[in-house]
């Protein structure tokens, strides 16, 4: 997903139990929530201290868990550092709701903390079933917010939502400054649906009533928006609502309004679908009979379907349907293909339900196929994207556990390092990897690891956002990005233009360089010649070591400690003790393959640190249960 033009805090997810305070009824379609509990303060359980809940961005979403059909009990997550580990067998059923308001108890009546959510009462669902029922004194576990984004800085906003984005559309207004400019679209069954917002002198709100017609099958949104007055000056969209009028949407501002993609910050709350309801309550769904899309999508990624998914992205399918290119004709004209055989792949489709004959030789998407419109989705799909290239690893994987080995250069023609020396495709892969970082960057500089430093080389992925972070925290210190050409050429372009680096002042700027280099190199020179004030305090490493064998990383550690004495390795272990992760052993596997290497266990890592010749000094965990490592020589 490309980054959006919005500062991010990054929170730590705290699995927390609240009770009903209070209900009130805003409209006969909008009913307001508020919880209280002591664990919306910073409480201890389970041996862990756990923050007090914040949330300071207007679309803030905390996810709520509902006990299954039959239970009395939901099915709750497990608290792991600054994080939640979701169980496999039951899953928990839980639904995302937007922060309208959070009190820590300043300003309460009572001095206790209270949590306002509002639910729209929208359709046949879990959530909706159980805010029209519960009563004061139930409990309700939440968790969240693991983000909260910055108000845009733009000359002027375009909100748009239907009712419901209501409640994250009345907390910006109530957040925007008294001279802020907007115009906004808000779709509602019927007019006397309109809730209470603050009134702005430069804020145009207008409301769509659809007369009674179900949410998500007008055209209100989409027409007033293609039909409004443009303003001048750097504008800023915000779009929420039902999926399909959201993308169609953001599609119109990017193509005919020339919005860049950073200006457009767009959250699908819902798809609309028939819900299959248990027989004995039909205002609850049936959980077997209501299988969420992603996971649908998520098991066809196997062999045939994989191969058609991806040949579907390479031909823009989705979204050349989305458009209204539906015949075989048009699709074949459009596509450059041969029609007896886009008429199979179609077919095929159909058969996978990613696509919907809706006639004879017509073609529509499911909602499962509205995925090959999101550009995350074929981001990862399109054979030339960054995730797809590295997972060309995979039909050498029979080879890569007998020899132990990297095959991707037996696959592919080249090795994976020398891939990346492609500027085209280091480029995809840190536009990826920069997105990440930027949740990391917050919850990095506030380490003790890293306080006191005054010079750090840093390598890795995400490398500009991490280094924003880190002396936007800390004033006296400068950071040098070590990185091979590709790398260093990239990040040239992303500390001048992205989020992070523009919101750094021109001192903070420029205690940031970066060096077109290798780690194994010399680290007190320039060039090849010695430098003056550039010996490190620390090398700071950012997943390296799952990317290289035993042997080369033991190699690594051992030269850096000697070159800078403390280094400090950010690394994710593979956690064998319960359950196995089938992500994390994907991860692993495919790191064998790709590199020779592997997801380490903990004990694993220990052995390298141990063979280099470095002592852990500490260990710090961070963020969403990352972990940094302070080691030096032995």
């Amino acid at each position: 997903m490309p980054t959006v033009n919005r500062d991010i805090t990054t929170n730590p997810i705290t699995l927390r139990e609240v009770t009903v305070a209070r209900i009130e009824d805003l409209t006969s379609a909008l009913r307001r929530i508020v919880f209280t509990g002591p664990e919306l303060g910073a409480f201890t359980k389970d041996g862990m201290d756990l923050p007090a809940f914040t949330s300071t961005g207007f679309d803030d979403s905390i996810k709520l868990f509902f006990p299954h059909p039959g239970e009395t009990e939901p099915v709750l997550p497990v608290q792991k550092f600054g994080t939640i580990e979701i169980p496999k067998d039951p899953r928990p059923i839980g639904k995302d709701y937007t922060v309208r308001a959070f009190d820590l108890g300043t300003s309460t009546t009572t001095g206790a903390p209270e949590l306002t959510v509002d639910f729209v009462k929208h359709g046949v669902g879990v959530a909706t079933n159980w805010a029209y029922r519960c009563t004061p004194g139930d409990r309700m576990d939440i968790a969240g917010p693991p983000t909260s984004s910055a108000l845009p800085d733009a000359d002027w906003l375009l909100v748009v939502g239907e009712d419901t984005a209501i409640p994250a559309i009345s907390r910006l207004l109530e957040q925007l400054p008294e001279d802020a400019r907007a115009q906004v679209f808000i779709e509602i069954a019927v007019a006397a649906h309109r809730a209470p917002l603050r009134e702005l002198p430069n804020v145009q709100v207008t409301w769509l009533p659809r007369g009674g017609q179900p949410a998500g099958t007008t055209t209100l949104l989409t027409d007033a928006v293609e039909n409004m007055d443009w303003w001048d000056g750097h504008a800023f969209a915000w779009v929420g609502g039902e999926s399909g009028p959201v993308k169609h949407i953001r599609r119109h501002l990017i193509a005919e309004r020339g919005l860049d993609k950073k200006d457009i910050d767009f959250t699908g709350y819902w798809r609309k679908g028939d819900v299959v309801t248990l027989e004995d309550d039909p205002a609850i769904p049936d959980p077997e009979a209501n299988p969420e899309a992603w996971e649908t999508f998520h098991e066809l990624g196997e062999l045939g379907p994989a191969h058609a998914l991806r040949t579907a992205t390479d031909l823009d399918l989705g979204n050349l349907i989305f458009h209204g290119t539906t015949s075989l004709d048009a699709l074949t004209e459009a596509t450059g293909a041969h029609r007896g055989s886009l008429g199979k792949l179609l077919r095929y489709l159909v058969a996978l339900e990613i696509l919907v004959e809706t006639s004879p030789g017509r073609y529509a998407l499911s909602e499962t196929g509205e995925f090959l419109t999101v550009d995350a989705v074929l981001g990862v799909l399109h054979h030339d994207g960054a995730a797809a290239r590295l997972e060309l690893a995979w039909r050498g994987l029979t080879q890569a556990v007998m020899t132990g080995q990297a095959v991707y250069k037996q696959v592919t023609g080249q090795t994976y390092d020398e891939l990346r020396t492609e500027q085209w495709y280091e480029d995809a892969l840190q536009d990826g990897m920069e997105e990440f970082a930027r949740f990391q960057a917050g919850p990095l500089a506030e380490t003790q690891a890293v306080k006191g430093l005054g010079r750090l080389v840093l390598h890795g992925n995400g490398a500009a956002a991490l280094a924003c972070g880190l002396v936007a925290e800390h004033p006296e210190l400068r950071v040098n990005i070590v990185a091979m050409p590709s790398q260093a050429d990239f990040l040239g372009r992303e500390l001048a233009s992205s989020p992070s680096a523009t919101a750094l002042t021109a001192d903070q700027r420029g205690r940031i360089d970066v060096t077109a280099g290798s780690l194994f190199g010399d680290l007190l020179t320039v060039d090849g010649a010695a430098s003056e004030g550039m010996q490190p305090d620390a090398v700071l490493l950012i997943h390296d070591l799952n990317q290289l064998p035993d042997a080369d990383a033991v190699h690594l550690l051992r030269h850096l400690s000697i070159q800078a004495g403390k280094v400090l390795v950010v690394e994710d272990t593979f956690d064998v003790s319960g359950t196995i992760d089938e992500h994390a052993a994907e991860n692993d596997v495919l790191s064998l393959a790709a590199w020779g290497s592997g997801y380490r266990t903990e004990e694993e890592l220990a052995a390298i640190f141990a063979e280099a010749q470095v002592t852990v000094a500490a260990t710090e965990k961070f963020g969403w249960d990352r972990t940094v490592y302070s080691v030096a020589s032995a």
